[in-house]
């Protein structure tokens, strides 16, 4: 199993070496009598923005013990606007913004309500306008790898599946509980953030390498600019890992690297995005494999001139 990671500041660009580390040890934790229930805390909403007429997923990003109830309002014009799912699926009629709300409780009984603006741009489902990239190698990994992925708002979002995007939104939560803990605040799920993540890991599975740079010389800002060609951040950073099967054993390797947990922790981080892909019968023996994108938004993501998935030049 392998992890490594990579931070880069605009303008000046500073790479850090990548890491490989071993396996991580199981087990382990010590004394102490059993935990009792926690009350839970909601710190987020994923996404934060979606497409109007799109049918979107959305999510809690929570800590506490499971397991839950949910109550949502999504600030009238959507269908349905209230739900009790975990994980409502609902459509957005118009481009706006929504002020919603969930409140999620457990055993404890002490629900916690968390309120959040939902960003809604106009579209119904066509592509996000983006320009894309002149370079021909850059084009040519958007439209291979990018592109091509699942639509952003469809019911298990970029991922293979409701397993690959269960484990993503989890990566999410822990790596947000870890930030509340050291007293740095949540970061949000970018849905283009998450395409780029998944695209790469799409990318490692598919083609047979891993590392920061694809076999076409492409690092993370290229990938980056690739979708997002106006750049309208400070700065980015990439952890990736590869054969850890539990969100746990993930969180659990990139938390025991300086560098990687510095990534996790570092308070610059608006907005995170986070890919998983698994091949079966992977001949590098990892099957799945893990990206986790981080950046510093100098303006709402939702207005950049991203390209998204389904988009053609």
């Amino acid at each position: 199993m392998r992890t490594s990671f990579v931070k880069v500041t605009f303008p000046v660009l500073l790479l850090l070496l990548g890491l490989v580390l071993p396996a991580c040890s199981g087990g382990g934790g010590g004394g102490g009598g059993p935990v009792g229930p926690i009350a839970v805390q909601v710190t987020g909403v994923n996404p934060s923005s979606t497409t109007a007429g799109v049918l979107s997923t959305f999510t809690a990003v929570l800590t506490g013990t499971a397991p839950y109830t949910y109550a949502w309002n999504f600030g009238g014009g959507a269908t349905p606007n209230t739900s009790s799912s975990a994980s409502p699926a609902v459509t957005l009629a118009g481009a706006g913004t929504y002020n919603c709300t969930v409140t999620v409780n457990n055993s404890v009984g002490t629900p916690d309500t968390y309120s959040f603006t939902l960003t809604v741009i106009a579209g119904g489902g066509g592509g996000g306008g983006g320009t894309f990239p002149t370079d021909p190698t850059q084009l040519a990994w958007v439209t291979t790898w990018y592109t091509t992925l699942p639509a952003l708002y469809s019911a298990n979002r970029v991922f293979q599946d409701s397993a690959h995007r269960t484990l993503a939104d989890g990566v999410v939560a822990e790596m947000n509980s870890e930030r509340a803990t050291a007293g740095q605040p949540a970061m949000a799920m970018e849905p283009h953030m998450e395409a780029l993540a998944q695209a790469h890991s799409t990318h490692m599975a598919q083609a047979g390498f891993w590392g920061h740079t694809n076999p076409a010389g492409l690092g993370p800002t290229e990938r980056l600019e690739s979708v997002d060609p106006v750049a309208h951040s400070s700065g980015m950073a990439e952890n990736i890992g590869a054969g850890y099967q539990t969100v746990a054993d993930a969180m659990n390797a990139w938390m025991n690297s300086a560098q990687h947990r510095d990534n996790i922790l570092d308070p610059r981080w608006t907005h995170c995005g986070v890919g998983c892909y698994t091949r079966s019968g992977d001949p590098q023996g990892y099957n799945i494999y893990w990206t986790v994108t981080f950046i510093a938004a100098d303006a709402n993501p939702a207005t950049h001139s991203w390209v998204e998935p389904g988009d053609t030049p």
